[in-house]
């Protein structure tokens, strides 16, 4: 669709590659914090320590950032996204 016409219909479009995994981990623990206050707290905790480092290690392949330390990400058999990923742990 032209410009144009993604104005008129009121579109927005957002490449889920552009918004990552972030907005859908925000959402579920705020989900998790109606439920148990106590776990979100916990689940906040580790999804921050280690849910970011694993997805860049898989996805792209940074080993330590601070380092500067960059490989080839994992070979998959079926490609997965970041946020895939983060979908499939919170299930």
């Amino acid at each position: 669709a032209s410009p144009a016409t993604v104005s008129r219909c009121g579109m927005v479009y957002v490449d889920p590659k552009d918004l990552g995994y972030k907005p859908f981990l925000d959402s579920w623990l705020a989900g998790r914090e109606r439920e148990s206050p106590a776990e979100a707290g916990v689940l906040t905790g580790l999804m921050g320590k280690y849910l970011t480092p694993c997805v860049e290690y898989v996805v792209d392949g940074i080993e330590d950032k601070e380092k500067m330390l960059i490989g080839d990400p994992l070979k998959q058999i079926v490609p997965r996204t970041d946020l895939g990923l983060t979908m499939q742990l919170t299930r």
